[in-house]
């Protein structure tokens, strides 16, 4: 809520400032289109990272039909922007493995699940910069991505494992005009987020509900990529292409496993990875 507080007081006062040159445009951009959604960690068997290294490994594997909404209220130079996009799987699987030696060794469980009604979200708010001539943009805001990644045992009875991102972005936009109505554009942030995740493992009595474990890395770094072939109509309509590629990694954090007797168990959260390729139809109004 803090990010999102700055960065709004730090629009208003550019708008302040510049308002009086009149140059205002709002943009509203629906969207839609599918999407590929992994999310992967792991654990060790103790605190250090060791006993094994790798003990137990879970992968979600989820296709989605997405939907999300852009904006954008642009004076003079500057603009306020945001992002909503939320996807829905509509196919996807699960693996779960565990490990009795080092380096993957000694499986002794192994199982497969479908990841139905899997939910994955990104919400973003970030002041924007026109640089130079329309064509390079500079941004930095607001972050939020959040997964509900679920594990279907049966019809009615499921685990689910919902991890969510929290931080800064900082990026560039660039665009190239390839003729009187066509343009292409390439939009790369950085990201910089503190990672949380908690689950409910249903079959598990011996674990607590509804959270039988968390886990928390301090710091992730990831990297969000999108390409994009707009078609104009005219100066208030406009169609657009897109592909996107999401990435985040973290090492290292803290996996804390409550039990029902009420004792904590603590290992090493090995890994976690997450990759998000997208592919969305929009349409875009400028008033």
């Amino acid at each position: 809520m803090k990010y999102i507080s700055f960065m709004l007081f730090v629009f208003l006062y550019i708008v302040e400032s510049v308002s009086q040159e009149k140059k205002i445009k709002f943009q509203i951009s629906p969207q839609f289109g599918i999407d590929y959604n992994k999310t992967s960690w792991s654990i060790s068997g103790d605190i250090f990272g060791k006993s094994p290294d790798y003990l137990s490994e879970l992968i979600w594997q989820n296709f989605n039909f997405s939907q999300g909404l852009e904006s954008s209220y642009t004076i003079d130079k500057y603009s306020l922007n945001m992002i909503i996009s939320r996807s829905k799987t509509f196919k996807g699987d699960v693996s779960d493995t565990d490990y009795t030696a080092d380096g993957r060794n000694g499986m002794n469980y192994n199982e497969n699940f479908t990841s139905t009604n899997s939910t994955f979200l990104i919400f973003q708010l970030f002041p924007e910069y026109n640089l130079y001539k329309d064509r390079l943009f500079l941004n930095m805001g607001y972050n939020y991505i959040s997964s509900h990644n679920m594990m279907n045992h049966s019809k009615n009875i499921n685990s689910k494992y919902s991890w969510f991102l929290k931080g800064f972005k900082v990026g560039f936009k660039y665009n190239i005009k390839l003729s009187d109505k066509l343009n292409y554009s390439i939009k790369t942030d950085a990201l910089f987020n503190k990672y949380y995740a908690r689950a409910d493992w249903i079959l598990r009595n011996d674990l607590k509900h509804p959270i039988s474990f968390d886990h928390n890395t301090k710091s992730n770094f990831g990297i969000n990529s999108l390409n994009s072939i707009n078609y104009v109509f005219n100066h208030k309509y406009s169609i657009s292409m897109r592909n996107s590629i999401l990435y985040v990694r973290g090492k290292k954090g803290i996996d804390k496993t409550y039990l029902q007797s009420g004792g904590i168990l603590f290992t090493q959260l090995k890994d976690v990875k997450i990759l998000n390729l997208e592919s969305n139809f929009s349409f875009t109004a400028s008033f």
